[in-house]
């Protein structure tokens, strides 16, 4: 059995994709990865992005220009993880719902999923529910995009 010579390095761990990108701003935490559903001619592109913290009338705009821009590069297809979301203003709200329309009118679509019950509660209120599809996972807003 031969080992490795003692100058030998471990093996660097992977890197993420390159289009990982993740983002820290006072109250939140905007984290945007690529994901990929299906193989060859089916293979759809689309974008989980995490938010955690607060989207508030000092977070929304980045918000906005994250979507913005994975927009401007051509991909319609996001699914917005809640899970760890406390707090969305109207600002923020006003983000999705125009993120939403844009991706529709390019045959994608935004998606929403872990949705706390407290902000679920406010998009009820506002009659944004039936406005945005939301998913109690992740892989159920990923697997739904099979049917768009």
């Amino acid at each position: 059995i031969r080992s490795a010579p003692p100058s030998a390095a471990p093996a660097a761990a992977p890197e993420p994709p390159s289009d990982t990108h993740e983002i820290e701003l006072p109250n939140c935490r905007i984290k945007t990865e690529p994901y990929f559903l299906g193989e060859g001619f089916d293979r759809m592109e689309f974008r989980i992005v995490s938010v955690v913290g607060s989207l508030d009338a000092n977070t929304f705009p980045e918000f906005d220009r994250v979507i913005a821009e994975i927009i401007a590069k051509g991909l319609y297809r996001f699914v917005v993880d809640f899970k760890d979301l406390e707090y969305i203003s109207s600002a923020g709200l006003g983000v999705l719902i125009d993120k939403t329309k844009q991706c529709r009118e390019n045959k994608g679509d935004l998606r929403l999923a872990n949705v706390p019950v407290k902000i679920k509660h406010v998009l009820d209120i506002l009659g944004y529910t039936s406005m945005i599809r939301q998913y109690n996972a992740v892989k159920g807003a990923v697997l739904s995009f099979q049917y768009l």
